[in-house]
This record gives C-alpha cells, structure tokens and sequence, in this order.
C-alpha cells in the first residue's frame, strides 16, 4: 500500500521577469542581472502581466521600490501584503475597472465556455490588455464576473506599509494549465528620491519572479515602454556563489566529528 500526499504542482509568469518563463522556486526571486529592465511606465501608463492559471490559491504581485527589497527577505513579508491585501479602503480597489483576462492557448481549452466566459475582448475594447512583444495566440476572453469577485488591484497607501506602492491579488479561478491570465497594472513613482527601479514581485505557493519596472514622473513614449530592440547583444552573468574574506577568524578550524564538545569549548574560551 502506498499513499501518495497532493500538491498544487507549479504556476509561472508569462511575461519577461528575472526567470524569463521558467517556473522558480528560488526565495523570493532571482538575482537582477543587467539586461532585467522589463518595463518602463510613466504616470497612468500600464504594463501587461500575465501568468499560468494551471492551479488553485492566490497569485500575488506587489510592487515596492528597489531600494526597499531588503523588507521582501523579512519573515512577515507574506503576511503583510496578505493584509495590505486584505484591508482595501472602499473604492480603491480597481479590478473591476481593469478585470483580467483570460486566453486559451490551445484547443485543450474551452473559452467558449458559458460557464466562465462572457465573449471575446477585442484590441478596440477599453479594457483589452496583451503584451506585443508577447501577444497571446489566441483570442483574449473575458472572465464572467462572478468569477472575479475576490480580485484586488490597488495603489492605496497603507500607513502600516508605506513601502508597498500597489499590486494585485487574483485566485485562480479554473485548472487550466495551458491557458493564461492577463491584467494591466501601473507602477507609479511615489517617491522619486529613492530612485526609478521598481520590483513588481509575483509569488504563489512556493513559486517566485520578480519583474524590473523603471517609473517614471513623466510619460514614456508608447513604443518604448516594453523598450526597444537595438540590434545589439549583451552576456549576462549570474553569480552563483561568492568567497567573501572573513574579518576574523573567532575560532579555530577543525575537522568534522560526531563530537561538538571541543567546538563549544572554542566558543566558551
């Protein structure tokens, strides 16, 4: 007899972020390398997110200044966007406004369902959203809105977290791992003296990315905000390990043992 324990197998972005349509594990995010500038937005513009719908919980995307990602490695960090989240002042909650979309990747998928789908979203709609540098193959859904009942996109400020600028919270609604979601969001820059480079961080049951957004007090042209294809090429290098020179050496080194009682003896001494 063996049992076999379930899991909620993985999710990934579909959109350019530091692990670049991988799904990864590693906490909270992967190292920046030169070449991560994802997007660059000035005030009211927006930036294409998309993300795997393949498994259930909420999918996070929060957005900070680079100057205060050190607070993403604290301990409460999860527990504190699920209540920056969870205490939206009435009316500041956007979705509705901006709903995410849906798009069927391929015909293992049904966005003809009446039982979630309300038509199709056309590029003349208000609320169309996609990425043109990595436009869905198919046509984009809307979800119907009962189904988005629970979706938080905000850029209120939260005296008890005034390091988070904005985000979003959206459940996933159906399995259907071949598929997409889509939602356009702003990154606004509310304190232009801790600099332009803003962490767009997604996480979602032990899965990370983080997309690199530079904000802006004024407009970007259109055709740049996704930046601009100049022919040139560039190696990014990702640093796996360092051997930093300790200051000191406080105790002496010695071989491994199954005894600790000379290495705690060090420490008295």
């Amino acid at each position: 007899l063996s049992l076999a324990t379930p899991v909620s197998a993985h999710n990934w972005l579909r959109c350019p972020g530091r692990a670049f349509f991988e799904a990864s594990t590693t906490n909270p995010f992967r190292q920046r390398k030169v070449s991560d500038t994802h997007a660059q937005l000035g005030p009211g513009q927006k930036m294409a997110v998309k993300f795997s719908s393949g498994h259930h919980k909420n999918h996070y995307f929060v957005a900070i200044n680079g100057a205060h990602q050190h607070l993403i490695y604290e301990n409460d960090y999860k527990d504190n966007v699920r209540d920056y989240f969870n205490n939206v002042p009435s009316g500041m909650n956007l979705a509705s406004r901006f709903p995410r979309l849906h798009s069927c990747r391929n015909t293992f998928s049904n966005c003809d369902d009446p039982n979630y789908f309300a038509g199709k979203v056309s590029k003349s709609d208000s609320i169309y959203c996609d990425h043109p540098n990595y436009p869905s193959k198919f046509p984009i859904y809307k979800w119907k809105s009962q189904h988005l009942v629970n979706d938080v996109l905000t850029y209120y400020h939260s005296a008890k977290y005034p390091w988070i600028v904005g985000g979003g919270r959206y459940e996933n609604i159906a399995h259907m791992p071949f598929d997409e979601d889509i939602f356009c969001m702003e990154v606004p820059l509310k304190n232009a003296s801790l600099g332009n480079h803003h962490i767009v961080h997604w996480f979602w049951n032990g899965y990370y990315d983080a997309i690199d957004v530079n904000a802006h007090a004024t407009r970007v042209p259109d055709g740049l905000i996704y930046g601009k294809n100049t022919g040139s090429s560039m190696i990014s290098r990702t640093d796996h390990c360092q051997h930093v020179r300790p200051r000191a050496l406080i105790t002496p080194i010695r071989d491994a043992t199954a005894n600790l009682t000379q290495c705690f003896q060090d420490l008295t001494d």
